[in-house]
């Protein structure tokens, strides 16, 4: 079936296409006006794991993102769910990019907007229910640190049942990000402009997964041709999510998300990730350089390997925490606590935490 949308109608039209047939251009498409949707600038397709079709649509009028079920026999769309700033999605002034992931058999939507004016971007990340309805899991602004700002390309690639998403901008460089299973977006690495780099004002992006590596092309504005850059994957572990109760990484780099009761994450060896729940969590991650994921839960943490030089504590989904003068950490005989993120860390030194 193919779609097409009118950027100023609202309308949004389908024609089927038999497989192997040629396509032909001239041939009418049956449209509907499908609500307020003007301003159309994007459109993803996707099939969930009870088999229903969706179609999702993100749009300039309203600032949000739309979900139609899609009809088995004539692949007509059915309105679900607009989402926007009305019902809690922050999106920036200019929504640009829309991409669909299927991980762990939930579908996740990761939308980027930029700011009309300045260089203010976000990315947003929706989860998508099997009736359709859209949750959010997360919304992060750009900040000098992860320059996708003046926000142009989105990419995501999936690798041995873990997600990446990347941002870039013509804020002088690019993100890369992990999507865990349960919608929370990881920050893996920055790549800045450099002279003759080519990354100064990026115009379009392109990742896929490549072998061992993530295989990622630039295109830019001021430059010529285009820029490829890898991100090795060749140490990637297991992903895996348990609503609660113990969860065991590998020996390689693994990603351990716990869900809404107390988990007990052990990571092994290997460079893991491991993220917090909404419960009371024990999290340990062994051997190699581990990264402690909280969230605000309300919950007590703790952490009982944390490596002080080695490892480090990721409070970027705490919300309204700018810096580290919003922390009290005090010092304890089995290790210091931080009352700011509800965390106690055995066995590490106390050392300064920079803004």
């Amino acid at each position: 079936m193919l779609y097409a949308a009118s950027e100023d109608s609202g309308l949004i039209w389908h024609r089927e296409v038999p497989t192997g047939a040629a396509f032909d251009a001239g041939a009418a498409l049956s449209g509907a006006a499908v609500g307020r949707l003007g301003g159309i600038v994007a459109m993803a397709g996707l099939t969930d794991r009870a088999g229903a079709d969706l179609l999702l649509t993100l749009s300039r009028e309203g600032g949000g993102i739309t979900v139609f079920a899609l009809d088995p026999a004539s692949g007509a769309p059915r309105l679900v769910e607009t989402l926007n700033a009305e019902n809690g999605l922050g999106l920036q002034d200019e929504p640009l990019a829309l991409e669909t992931v299927l991980l762990g058999g939930v579908a996740h939507g990761v939308v980027l907007s930029a700011a009309a004016n300045g260089a203010g971007a976000a990315l947003s990340v929706m989860a998508i229910g099997e009736d359709g309805h859209l949750r959010i899991t997360d919304h992060i602004l750009d900040s000098h640190g992860t320059r996708f700002g003046h926000a142009t390309g989105l990419a995501t690639a999936q690798s041995e049942g873990r997600a990446y998403v990347l941002a870039g901008g013509a804020d002088g460089g690019l993100s890369l990000f992990a999507l865990s299973p349960g919608g929370r977006l990881l920050h893996l690495d920055t790549i800045e402009q450099t002279p003759g780099s080519g990354l100064g004002s990026i115009s379009a992006l392109e990742m896929a997964a490549v072998g061992d590596s993530l295989a990622i092309l630039a295109a830019s504005e001021t430059g010529y041709g285009l820029v490829q850059l890898g991100y090795d994957l060749s140490g990637q572990g297991i992903t895996a999510f348990q609503q609660s109760g113990r969860l065991s990484g590998t020996g390689e780099d693994d990603l351990l998300e716990g869900g809404s009761g107390a988990n007990t994450l052990i990571g092994g060896a290997g460079a893991d990730m491991l993220i917090d729940g909404a419960g009371a969590d024990r999290l340990t991650g062994g051997a190699g350089r581990d990264s402690f994921v909280l969230v605000a839960d309300g919950a007590r943490e703790v952490i009982t390997d944390f490596t002080a030089g080695e490892d480090r504590i990721d409070l970027s989904h705490v919300p309204m925490l700018y810096g580290p003068d919003r922390l009290t950490i005090t010092q304890r005989p089995r290790g210091p606590r931080s009352a700011g993120a509800a965390a106690t860390a055995w066995n590490c030194a106390v050392r300064t935490v920079a803004p």
